[in-house]
């Protein structure tokens, strides 16, 4: 972990690394028994986990040794659920090995691969995998394609003008959705992936729960609130995994961080404009800016259902299906309400008028980074 008062990019002392590999390794433990638990139903025998200093490799299973080896740097670098698809990925190994009996068959051989279904692991995760086919490559060009136009029209709407900034973002949320209804008529080749959002946290404020619960209606991924860990200050709690194609996923974040980062700037407006003192509505405020932006979407999305002609979206199955594989017992929890007041009020008008603006960059092919609306 980083020490207090240090920077965050230096290097950890020898005494500082060896802290972690002995914190990391409890903690790669831990979530091997999940694992165990959840997918393998306990088939496995607990091995020894080793947090390496290997350069080469994310993660290795040694089989004579029973040693479990997930690399420093990996978890030092990556988001700890990209740790943990190589940590599934080298129980596959094991289970190959100790319950399939599969030791004298090729590295990814079938027994493998039949391991990593079972725990929900992908299989070229530590190994590079396979080139992609031609029917995937042409997939992802068209992908490519859509990103590029959809970050022009999100530039657009930069614009000073209200009308024309929401014209923009309109079209942009067509094309998607277009390209989703193709895609999935047509059963394109495509790739599914799941990104965390909104950090490790132990609570998480109802305003975030409710932007959130957008996503998954209006921008083509699956979300789930779900268990994670953060490797640099040692800190367990829970986090937003989104699952969808890595354009929509790449939407999704936008939308989410756009938001986020636009809610303090409206609070201290209606601060000012009210000559307010304090924070103590500030919460409630947010869930209201989030409620008007959501409202906001629906009526957006009422006209644009009640022309003549217009476009459908009835759901991915496919990816329905993926996001159920790796969550095979989800649950839905229901907050319960609570009194709305003025800052609620003032809130939800300030959400209505919302529109979403440019990203920051979009030549690398995602929608990273924003500015203020």
């Amino acid at each position: 972990m980083n020490q207090p008062g240090r920077e965050s990019d230096e290097h950890p002392t020898p005494l500082e690394r060896a802290e972690n590999c002995r914190i990391w390794a409890r903690q790669l433990l831990a979530w091997w028994r999940n694992y165990n638990q959840e997918y393998a139903e306990d088939r496995l025998r607990a091995p020894v986990v080793i947090v390496s200093s290997s350069t080469s490799t994310l993660g290795s299973w040694n089989s004579e040794l029973r040693v479990l080896r997930i690399a420093y740097e990996h978890i030092e670098r990556d988001p700890w659920h990209v740790v943990m698809g190589t940590l599934r990925h080298e129980m596959a190994h094991q289970y190959a090995d100790e319950v399939l009996g599969a030791r004298d068959e090729v590295a990814h051989g079938a027994a493998f691969k039949r391991a990593c279904r079972i725990l929900r692991a992908d299989a070229r995760a530590a190994s590079g995998g396979s080139a992609p086919s031609e029917a995937v490559k042409e997939a992802d060009d068209a992908v490519q394609r859509l990103t590029r136009r959809v970050a022009k029209l999100l530039a657009l709407g930069a614009s000073p003008n209200e009308h024309e900034a929401s014209s923009a973002v309109q079209k942009a949320r067509a094309l998607m959705l277009e390209h989703n209804l193709d895609v999935v008529g047509s059963n394109c080749a495509r790739d599914y992936e799941m990104r965390a959002l909104g950090g490790v946290s132990k609570r998480r404020p109802s305003w975030e729960c409710s932007l959130i619960g957008i996503l998954p209606k209006y921008f083509f991924v699956e979300v789930i609130t779900g268990a994670s860990y953060d490797a640099s200050s040692d800190f367990t709690g829970n986090t937003y995994f989104v699952h969808g194609t890595s354009t929509n996923l790449a939407m999704a974040e936008y939308v989410y961080a756009y938001i986020a980062s636009l809610l303090p700037v409206l609070w201290e407006e209606h601060k000012r404009a009210r000559s307010l003192r304090g924070n103590r509505a500030r919460l409630e405020f947010f869930q209201g800016v989030v409620h008007g932006f959501r409202k906001r979407l629906e009526d957006e999305e009422r006209t644009r259902v009640a022309s003549e002609h217009a476009l459908i979206w009835r759901g991915d199955p496919s990816l329905t299906e993926f996001y159920r594989w790796h969550h095979p017992r989800i649950r839905t929890v229901y907050g319960s309400g609570r009194t709305r007041g003025e800052a609620y009020g003032a809130g939800h008008e300030a959400g209505g008028r919302v529109t979403l603006r440019r990203p920051l960059t979009s030549e690398s092919g995602d929608f990273g980074g924003y500015i203020e609306g």
